[in-house]
């Protein structure tokens, strides 16, 4: 398929488009830069749009920030690259979470994309060798966590959530993808030694019906473990 990646420079975005090149697609990665060649184009099978902002506590903080960068955005990236379907990279958050800012505008933006024809992919927490914020970080670095702490997290590797997207790229409607369990946040941070505070409500980040075949939310205490030793080697 020849496929587009809006926001291909951010976390997942990035993932994304070395998953689905790695697989033999035609891959064009999409930054602000270079949006507007890219959208004139055309001639895209699929449309992956991965530039909508993660951060709940910003969106928190600034909505009217983060309905633009959400809402308002996938509006555009829908119009811009008509008629190639849509495969929308929203969050769980846009299920449990309607009565926070995130949650809504995730919301909303699925209800953009959502016509029976174009795919919204619910994810959860993800973790991947590039990872540069969230909690894995602030618990490693023993710095506060803005979240209760037993608060249930369905850990995934935003790799194998890629590779699930693209096998299931054919489907429409609203799906979700995610480890199978969860950890709560305080197991996390027991199991790697941390000291790390929490503060702030429940938030609980799990796929119940997440198949056999989907890893298991406690591999990424491994992943963890491994990323310390990584960061204490470049420190040295």
């Amino acid at each position: 398929m020849r496929i587009a990646v809006t926001g291909a420079s951010g976390f997942f975005g990035a993932v994304m488009a070395q998953v689905a090149t790695e697989a033999g697609h035609d891959v064009t990665p999409v930054t602000r830069a270079g949006y507007a060649a890219a959208s004139a184009a055309g001639g895209y099978d699929l449309v992956v749009n991965a530039a909508m902002p993660s951060g709940r506590f910003r969106a928190e903080c600034n909505p009217e920030e983060d309905f633009r960068e959400t809402v308002e955005k996938t509006f555009r990236i829908r119009r811009d690259f008509a008629p190639a379907r849509l495969l929308q990279v929203s969050s769980v958050s846009a299920r449990c979470q309607r009565d926070r800012v995130y949650g809504r505008h995730k919301r909303a933006a699925e209800a953009l994309v959502d016509d029976g024809r174009n795919l919204v992919v619910r994810l959860g927490p993800l973790y991947h060798e590039t990872l540069s914020k969230g909690v894995i970080l602030d618990i490693l670095r023993g710095d506060t966590v803005h979240a209760a702490a037993g608060s249930r997290y369905a850990f995934t590797p935003a790799a194998w959530a890629a590779a699930e997207m693209l096998r299931r790229c054919g489907e429409s409607g609203v799906i979700e993808i995610g480890a199978r369990g969860a950890l709560r946040l305080d197991e996390l941070a027991a199991a790697l030694g941390s000291a790390s505070g929490f503060r702030g409500a429940e938030d609980h980040q799990e796929f119940p019906d997440a198949p056999a075949r989907a890893p298991a939310a406690d591999e990424v205490i491994g992943f963890a473990e491994a990323l310390r030793r990584h960061l204490g080697e470049r420190a040295q």
